[in-house]
C-alpha cells in the first residue's frame, strides 16, 4: 500500500506542477494545492484533468474510489514554518478552512471561485 501511495502523490506533484501549482503537502490520500489568482482558470482545467487522470490511476490498479477535488479562491498567508531544523512551505487562513468544508461532489468550485471564473 505505502508504494501505491508513493506512486499516487507522484501522479498528483507530476500534474500540479506541470500546471503551475504547488503542492503543499499530502494528508493521508489528500492533498492541499494551490494555484495563483492569475492562474486560477488554468488551476481549474489542471484539476479536471488531475481528476480524470487520477480516477483513470486508481481503476487501473485495481483500486475503488474517485479523486474528490473541492477547490476556493481567497486570501492566505503562506512560507515556511517548522521547526526549527525543518521548516516547509504551508499556508494558513479562512480560506484553506472554508475550502476543506465545502462538500465534495467531484469536482465542486465555491462560489467566489465561480464568479472569479465569469468576470
Amino acid at each position: 500500500m505505502f508504494d501505491l501511495m508513493s506512486q499516487f502523490y507522484e501522479l498528483i506533484g507530476n500534474e500540479v506542477e506541470a500546471s503551475g501549482g504547488k503542492v503543499v503537502k499530502f494528508i493521508g490520500d489528500a492533498a492541499l494545492l494551490v494555484y495563483s489568482e492569475e492562474n486560477a482558470q488554468r488551476g481549474v482545467e489542471a484539476l479536471q484533468q488531475l481528476r480524470a487522470t487520477a480516477n483513470n490511476w486508481l481503476k487501473t490498479h485495481g483500486l475503488t474510489g474517485e479523486l474528490r477535488v473541492r477547490a476556493h479562491l481567497g486570501p492566505v498567508i503562506c512560507g515556511l514554518l517548522g521547526t526549527a531544523s525543518e521548516k516547509r512551505f504551508d499556508v494558513l487562513g479562512e480560506t484553506v478552512n472554508v475550502t476543506a468544508l465545502l462538500r465534495p461532489d467531484g469536482l465542486t468550485l465555491s462560489p467566489e471561485l465561480q464568479s472569479h471564473l465569469q468576470s
